[in-house]
């Protein structure tokens, strides 16, 4: 890496450290760098909320195939970033940059956002009555008891359960979708804290 990559990595990095929100910024002329993939990664990792924004849209001949082109593409590299906005724009033109701060506001609401014990209880039954927990390989079942909202920046959940050891990770990116679903969160993570309740 040279020294002025480094030096704006680095950059980065700190300021992803001290932001609540990401706006990662994607040049539509290139391909996607490792160093953007590991910038989102971290981001996500640190629960930060994000915004993709697909800049020099105004070189684009065919701007509905080359979009589906990058959608498509983009879930296959960042699949752990599904529920980020992605805005496409021209900061040479201008053209789509008025989507940006209404993009930022709405997902900070989102980073902020509380859902009442109440609300939340209904919602995870419901689900759970929908899709039960799979077995693990020896038999056992995982049996939820209560959740809570407990932290927000990023939202963050605790769930009671009989014992956190038998939850099984699909079935965790199944009541992660279905939360997303009911409540929205887009542009943030969510974090899902497993807790024995005995």
């Amino acid at each position: 890496m040279d020294p002025v990559e480094f030096y704006s990595v680095t950059r980065a990095l700190r300021a992803i450290s001290r932001a609540d929100l990401v706006l990662l910024v994607l040049d539509v002329a290139r391909e996607p760098s490792r160093q953007d993939a590991r910038l989102a990664a971290l981001a996500e990792a640190q629960g930060k909320g994000i915004v993709v924004v697909f800049n020099k849209w105004d070189l684009v001949d065919d701007p509905v195939g080359v979009k589906a082109l990058i959608e498509e593409e983009f879930v296959r590299q960042y699949p752990f970033l599904d529920f980020v906005p992605r805005l496409y724009l021209s900061a040479v033109s201008g053209k789509g940059v008025s989507k940006v701060l209404p993009a930022c506001t709405e997902v900070f609401q989102e980073y902020t956002r509380s859902i009442p014990t109440s609300e939340l209880n209904r919602a995870v039954q419901e689900i759970l009555g929908r899709v039960t927990p799979p077995d693990t390989p020896s038999g056992r079942h995982l049996k939820l008891y209560y959740a809570a909202q407990t932290g927000s920046r990023p939202p963050t959940f605790s769930l009671f359960v009989n014992n956190p050891r038998y939850r099984q990770q699909n079935y965790v990116s199944y009541l992660e979708r279905e939360l997303r679903r009911r409540f929205g969160f887009q542009g943030t993570p969510i974090v899902l804290e497993w807790k024995a309740s005995y």
